[in-house]
């Protein structure tokens, strides 16, 4: 079943803030707060990368954000951070886990790669609230996204907004070889070499369409 991280306005991504707890082969997860993915200032991206760099650290610039490590450094009581795809939609629901993000800062922008773990996929949403539900640990997915953030890194700053781009018709999430082979090593793909890698990702119809969410909100 083919998602992507994008919707119409009125029904806006939204990013949850959960606590996690062990029930043998089942976790429950109990909702704390909303929370931000992009953002120099509120997003969770930037926050933790502000503490990763040096005042060496230059484009192109490689970086992986765990999010684990990163809920522990920054948000001491969450040990989950939901993307909830459609949080107005009443007869559905679409919740995903991120678990890794990278990213490739280079030229002004940072193209980046979220590794999310399926939750609730277009489930009944009569059967399930959000607040507090049990999930099975079995059954659960892998899924890789992209999307894109103008924002970098020069002489060991931050620079830019480090929000994501507002809709529009070339919203494309375009990556070069160096770029795309990063990530399909980062992905697992470790036999994707240099060479290999000489298409965009629209190429691949890996792409976000134009009507992009502000994923910054939040």
């Amino acid at each position: 079943m083919d998602h992507s991280l994008t919707t119409d306005q009125e029904d806006t991504v939204a990013y949850l803030l959960y606590k996690t707890m062990d029930r043998g082969d089942d976790e429950d997860f109990q909702l704390l707060r909303q929370s931000g993915l992009g953002g120099s200032n509120s997003g969770i991206i930037a926050r933790f990368l502000r503490g990763a760099v040096t005042p060496s650290t230059e484009e192109p610039w490689k970086w992986h954000v765990p999010m684990a490590e990163a809920l522990r450094a920054l948000e001491g009581d969450a040990n989950a951070f939901v993307i909830d795809l459609k949080p107005s939609d009443q007869h559905f629901v679409s919740l995903y886990e991120v678990r890794n993000i990278w990213g490739f800062s280079a030229d002004g922008w940072t193209p980046i790669m979220l590794e999310l773990e399926t939750l609730l996929v277009d489930q009944d949403a009569r059967a399930f609230n959000k607040s507090l539900f049990r999930l099975a640990r079995i059954g659960r997915e892998q899924v890789f996204t992209f999307l894109y953030l103008s924002g970098s890194v020069t002489n060991g700053y931050l620079t830019g907004t480090w929000n994501f781009p507002r809709p529009s018709a070339t919203n494309s999430v375009l990556l070069w070889p160096q770029t795309l082979a990063y990530f399909m090593e980062q992905a697992g793909y470790r036999a994707v070499a240099m060479h290999q890698a000489k298409a965009t990702v629209a190429s691949l119809d890996i792409r976000v369409p134009a009507r992009t969410t502000d994923l910054s909100s939040g």
